[in-house]
């Protein structure tokens, strides 16, 4: 499967999430970049949970989707409009005893960082401000490409 393919299965996923909210991609030649069975079903799953945080947040949001190459990294960038995290809980972003949300269970980025080192990825969040926030995921680049 392609970076392309897998984000326009996100983009399908997404009305089953949120009715209000948007999902973009943003156009780049990283899209072609091909990914095996199993890190597709990885992505998707990670890419899904940062979804549902965003929306959770903001039932309006904007989400971006953007992958690029950087060396023989693939770097997916998955940015929202949802206002960003607060300083005090960064450090405690990826811990699954933690939750932003009330009655949240904190599972959801701590399952999502798990599945991301599963694969040889690391899940980071690469900015955030009052604006919202840049998840990253990024992972060695394969040699075949379609």
């Amino acid at each position: 499967i392609t970076l392309g393919e897998l984000f326009e299965q996100v983009v399908r996923k997404k009305e089953g999430i949120s009715t209000d909210g948007k999902v973009s991609i943003k156009p780049s030649t990283a899209l072609s970049q091909t990914i095996d069975n199993l890190q597709g079903t990885l992505l998707l799953s990670i890419i899904t949970s940062l979804l549902e945080n965003a929306f959770e947040t903001f039932s309006t949001a904007n989400v971006s989707l953007r992958a690029d190459i950087e060396s023989q990294k693939v770097i997916i960038h998955v940015e929202d409009n949802c206002g960003g995290i607060p300083e005090n809980e960064k450090p405690f972003l990826f811990d699954p005893s933690k939750s932003r949300k009330k009655g949240g269970t904190g599972l959801g980025l701590a399952i999502s960082k798990q599945l991301a080192l599963s694969m040889d990825a690391e899940l980071s969040l690469n900015k955030s401000d009052e604006y919202g926030s840049v998840f990253c995921i990024s992972f060695t680049k394969s040699t075949t490409e379609k």
